[in-house]
């Protein structure tokens, strides 16, 4: 048996998802264009669209010029710029849209607060304590 990759779509005409196999060089410029998208539908039919994203980005992390941009980005910013999506943690007074904490008293927003174990797909990790906004 052959395998085709898929991909789930929504399909205007019957207003149903579909699978649907991926097409020979589709335009898709990584999680941006994807998020893009979705927020792009609320303006066709109102739908929403939540993304619980473990992005390994927060606002401070560096800046690096991507091959589909001249300015320096990471992917909080990217998404956050070229889209109306708001941050959870700026909606909550948190951190404030520039990635800075909003209470110097609690200067670190955290969503893991992990240490890898024994069993972990990244050996070099194993034993790092990891405290992050992710």
């Amino acid at each position: 048996a052959n395998w085709t990759a898929r991909r789930i779509c929504f399909d205007n005409k019957d207003k149903a998802w579909k699978e649907v196999p991926y097409e020979d060089n589709p335009k898709f410029v990584g999680i941006a264009s994807y998020v893009k998208h979705f927020v792009d539908r609320k303006q066709t039919d109102s739908s929403r669209t939540i993304f619980a994203l473990d992005a390994n980005s927060r606002p401070s992390f560096p800046r690096i010029k991507s091959d589909s941009s001249s300015d320096e980005t990471n992917v909080w910013h990217t998404i956050l710029s070229q889209t109306t999506l708001e941050s959870i943690w700026v909606q909550n007074a948190c951190i404030k849209e520039n990635g800075e904490s909003s209470d110097p008293k609690n200067p670190f927003v955290v969503s893991v607060n992990k240490m890898r174990g024994p069993s972990s797909n990244q050996p070099p990790k194993i034993g790092e304590h990891q405290l992050e906004l992710i």
